[in-house]
């Protein structure tokens, strides 16, 4: 999946101190509504809707976190992104 993009693409820019890429690297059937949620293939990023799920795929979650958040379990922002995705 990375080989299809810069792993800067999917860090969150600044002002964060961190970002934590996160992927169990399986096939996972996604329906998580109202979260910042983008398909990528090749070199196209489409962003997914409420109205496409469930979708099938690969998720690499981008969760960003400020200095002061560097020990907590929670994310500042959050994005996923998923590859290999087709419509469940």
């Amino acid at each position: 999946m990375l080989d299809e993009i810069k792993v800067r693409n999917v860090s969150i820019a600044p002002p964060f101190e961190r970002n934590i890429l996160i992927s169990d690297g399986e096939l996972a059937s996604y329906v998580i509504e109202d979260r910042r949620t983008y398909v990528i293939r090749g070199n196209e990023w489409q962003e997914v809707t409420n109205h496409d799920l469930p979708i099938e795929g690969y998720v690499i979650t981008s969760c960003a976190k400020g200095e002061t958040d560097a020990m907590s379990s929670g994310c500042e922002n959050l994005v996923e992104y998923l590859f290999d995705a087709r419509k469940n």
